[in-house]
């Protein structure tokens, strides 16, 4: 369904009764991220998965925006007082943000293969390799983005597995490449939420893949020492695309952290 918030459009999907979860996907992704957790998780729990602005079928964005803003103004549209938020790579930072911003909404945090912390900063290569995405999709074409993108790194792992290769290269295929190709990035909340894990006093799941870059295991070593009461799930034998990889063991976690 569409829904209209904060003066764009998302395409929303929602399934089942019970605790409310939001999940948020990362870059060059889409709701289709999370097929397997809307599978497997909404015959206990009212399961919400969407696409952000400027990606799958949402509306291309207009700046000024915050990607946090469009989720509380989301969960506010649909009604829903309290959810547990659960966010892939830079999506794991804007659920961050969400916390921070509308506390009143957020009952529980899960953070799987965070990026973009900023603590650490990413790594030279991959800030190469960003550079290299936007050259490409500015100067050549978008489809030469999108090949350079699949270097990062963060494919790799569930690229090996032909049906999640399959599935990834439909989310890349109906990506715009509108964050490349023009200046339309969305802000961050100050004080930046690096700063303040500390203050979280909410249930809050790490999920990290032992096959993921270095960074992204920095990253969830961070969140688990700071945030207070935070639970690490290291999961040795996938990568950056965790939940795809291992959906019984993702699903069975997150389920755990809102019946406990």
């Amino acid at each position: 369904m569409d829904v209209q918030v904060n003066g764009t459009r998302l395409v929303v999907e929602r399934a089942g009764q019970g605790p409310t979860i939001l999940f948020i996907h990362g870059a060059t992704l889409d709701r289709r991220m999370w097929r397997t957790q809307l599978e497997g998780l909404s015959d206990r729990f009212d399961v919400i998965t969407y696409d952000l602005r400027g990606f799958g079928q949402s509306a291309v964005p207009v700046p000024p925006f915050k990607h946090c803003e469009d989720a509380a103004a989301l969960l506010d549209q649909l009604g829903v007082k309290r959810a547990t938020v659960v966010g892939h790579s830079i999506g794991g930072l804007y659920a961050l943000e969400l916390c921070f911003l509308r506390p009143d909404l957020v009952s529980g945090l899960v953070e799987v293969c965070m990026s973009g912390l900023g603590e650490p900063s990413f790594p030279d290569a991959i800030v190469a390799k960003f550079g290299a995405c936007r050259q490409a999709a500015r100067e050549r074409t978008i489809d030469e983005a999108k090949a350079v993108w699949k270097t990062t790194g963060w494919f790799d792992s569930a690229m090996k597995v032909p049906a999640l290769a399959n599935e990834l290269e439909a989310m890349l295929a109906d990506y715009s490449g509108i964050y490349w190709a023009a200046d339309v990035s969305g802000s961050n909340i100050e004080p930046p939420v690096r700063t303040r894990l500390e203050e979280l006093r909410i249930p809050t799941l790490v999920i990290d893949g032992g096959l993921d870059l270095d960074y992204n295991h920095q990253i969830a070593d961070i969140l688990a020492r700071r945030i207070t009461g935070a639970r690490l799930l290291r999961l040795p034998h996938v990568g950056h695309m965790a939940n795809m990889e291992d959906p019984a063991a993702v699903n069975e976690a997150i389920a755990a952290l809102l019946l406990r």
